[in-house]
């Protein structure tokens, strides 16, 4: 990580702690502590039949951007398919999970 005085942080393609859930490999990109609580940004790759189960963000939007390949995104009423070059988000108080 490099960070300069105009307050920039670069993060290299190895770069970013990185954490397991759910069966998935979590890279953070701009943790929570280091947007003051704004947002943060994680990136993943998620192999066929993998995701998050049920869960629910009660105080964090959610939001996706498929590079390539598939996903399937659930709610306890909705379902939706998303697709390579795709933003999908979920709402907070919404339970949801994808594979």
């Amino acid at each position: 990580m490099n960070e300069y005085e105009a307050g920039i942080t670069v993060r290299g393609a190895n770069d970013g702690k990185r954490l397991a859930s759910a069966g998935n490999i979590y890279r953070i990109l701009a943790s929570g502590a280091e947007t003051n609580g704004r947002y943060a940004l994680l990136e993943t790759l998620v192999e066929l039949g993998q995701g998050a189960p049920l869960y629910l963000h009660e105080r964090e939007e959610e939001a996706f951007f498929i590079l390539e390949g598939d996903m399937v995104f659930f709610t306890e009423s909705e379902k939706n398919q998303g697709t390579g070059r795709q933003f999908s988000q979920l709402l907070r108080q919404y339970r949801a999970r994808f594979s």
